[in-house]
């Protein structure tokens, strides 16, 4: 082989080839492009049999790369599915489009019950709600920012609708339909088929199937074997129980100093509540900063740059920490050292609010269901 540089793409192949192609070049010296030329389809599901499915190597399909759309899904449906960390999204968004009324979710189990009528009564008047203050926001907003000279009237008109999305959309129900666009590889959405096939909701189930059957079209080997998960249903269902035994009588747990407390019915009222509360934080956090700030750059064991961090005057801290950050653009991502240090936040909010936390999916998230508190 040369020893000239070679950069370029491989276009032309099904995802399944392209992940064997990359997968071979661990054992092969042949070119990327040599590797692809042998490869057939038919020979590509015999070694993800082997490999992938037989002997448990999952990293060869994460370079099989789908692009997936779903129309039509609940709000609460995106946020089960957007879960998964490892992947790429674009959401319907509600900031920018006025929602229809007449599309949200109505499932065949609820709307055939008792509280069915009542469902559709309640979101239809959030609905309702939502529509009506469209016109009177957008008033409230031309009144507080009237259009400048030089500005051209259909980019202030763009800019108030975004304003009056921007403030009604915390009325819109979880079972508004969205739609969203979802690209990800074979090995993560084996695990986000998995995941929704296990959820105890109804949709839930019913996507993670037509994500499976659409996916089989294009990586047949590679999800195949995605299915309902014994570890996943059970452990949840019985943490559920665990959690109801052991809180049992109990109202959630509020700072008596700062609120009064007024329960109604062994709980108190959400606004009673701190919103915000670090639960936990590193106590040790700058010295960590600056130690792993310290250790790119030298020789010596990280034990041994902390000690000397520990002990080093607070100037000389805030000159590293600043030296760090003093440059940073306002596109910059930060220096991953900052990564060292964690908190941990707990945070009663709005649905509407919480989908705009949600979006930043590289942290760790635990939430509990939505619910009326």
């Amino acid at each position: 082989m040369s020893n000239e540089r070679r950069i370029y793409t491989l276009e032309g192949l099904t995802p399944e080839v392209r992940a064997v192609c990359f997968a071979k070049c661990s054992r092969s010296p042949e070119s990327f492009d040599e590797i692809a030329k042998e490869l057939t389809e038919e020979k590509s599901a015999e070694f993800h049999e082997k490999w992938v499915v037989g002997y448990g190597h999952s990293s060869v399909a994460e370079h099989a790369v789908l692009s997936i759309a779903m129309e039509n899904v609940s709000i609460l449906a995106t946020k089960v599915i957007e879960d998964n960390r490892l992947a790429s999204y674009t959401e319907k968004s509600t900031r920018y489009q006025i929602f229809d009324k007449n599309r949200y979710l109505k499932p065949t189990r609820l709307m055939q019950s008792e509280l069915g009528i009542e469902y559709e009564q309640a979101a239809d008047f959030l609905f309702d709600t939502y529509e009506k203050l469209s016109k009177p926001m957008a008033e409230f907003i031309k009144n507080r920012e009237p259009k400048a000279a030089k500005t051209p009237e259909k980019m202030y008109e763009s800019v108030v609708k975004a304003k009056v999305c921007d403030n009604i959309r915390y009325l819109l129900p979880t079972a508004t339909l969205t739609n969203l666009g979802m690209t990800l590889n074979a090995r993560n959405l084996d695990w986000a088929i998995t995941k929704l096939l296990s959820h105890p909701l109804e949709e839930m189930q019913e996507i993670g199937s037509q994500l499976k059957m659409e996916a089989m079209k294009i990586t047949p080997t590679l999800e195949k074997f995605a299915a309902k998960n014994a570890y996943l249903t059970e452990t949840n269902k019985e943490l559920a129980h665990l959690s109801q035994w052991i809180f049992k009588n109990e109202a959630p747990q509020m700072d008596r100093a700062v609120y009064p407390v007024k329960s109604a019915e062994g709980c108190a009222p959400a606004e009673q509540f701190n919103r915000v509360k670090i639960a936990d934080y590193d106590k040790d956090a700058e010295n960590k900063l600056i130690a792993a700030l310290l250790y790119k750059s030298s020789r010596l064991p990280y034990s041994q740059i902390k000690e000397k961090v520990d002990v080093i005057p607070r100037s000389i801290k805030e000159l590293i920490i600043d030296e760090a950050l003093k440059r940073r653009s306002p596109y910059d991502r930060p220096l991953r050292e900052l990564e060292h240090i964690y908190y941990t936040f707990d945070i009663l909010m709005d649905y509407g609010a919480f989908r705009d936390v949600q979006r930043h999916r590289m942290a760790t998230q635990t939430n509990q269901d939505v619910t009326t508190a």
